[in-house]
């Protein structure tokens, strides 16, 4: 639900918010905007979870669609030059997929890209991921993920510390 400014105003008024509060919230930091300063990769259009596997007399073994799907994102990756420069992620991390609207569901495509991101050491392991976002949207190639570190306590701890000794 959307607020006009004086329905918004009547609201901060109940709460005992004077209207003319400065804002002193830090947005500069997460969760405001987690995605800044991530891997941000473009992929071919994501196969569906359910075309990913196919069962053999062997046993279950990658489809020929996800072999293909894997060959392209390789190849788009090194045409495209986004390698350079690009460290694995250590540890948890929060993911936002944006895939360009096509015929399959939405959270079907996550887990083949997930996938190829582990197996391409972008990632140390898809369970590691502590927040996925997926949305339909403006994806150049079909597909782009972008990938953040989690900050540790460590992390927040030492950033604070910094801003104390700034401030």
């Amino acid at each position: 639900m959307r607020l006009t400014e004086e329905q918004y105003d009547e609201l901060l008024k109940k709460r005992g918010v004077p209207s003319s509060a400065p804002n002193t919230a830090d947005t500069s930091r997460p969760p405001f905007d987690p995605f800044v300063g991530g891997i941000v990769l473009d992929l071919p259009p994501p196969i569906s979870v359910n075309r990913i596997w196919r069962k053999t007399k062997a046993g279950m073994s990658k489809s020929l669609g996800y072999t293909r799907w894997i060959k392209r994102a390789d190849a788009m990756l090194i045409e495209m030059d986004q390698l350079k420069g690009v460290k694995p992620l250590p540890g948890q991390f929060s993911a936002l997929l944006v895939v360009k609207r096509s015929n399959i569901d939405l959270d079907n495509s996550a887990k083949c890209v997930l996938d190829f991101l582990q197996s391409r050491n972008f990632i140390v392991n898809d369970r590691l991921c502590e927040e996925l976002t997926l949305r339909w949207g403006h994806a150049p190639t079909g597909c782009r993920i972008t990938i953040r570190a989690i900050p540790t306590v460590n992390d927040v701890l030492r950033d604070a510390a910094e801003r104390l000794e700034r401030a």
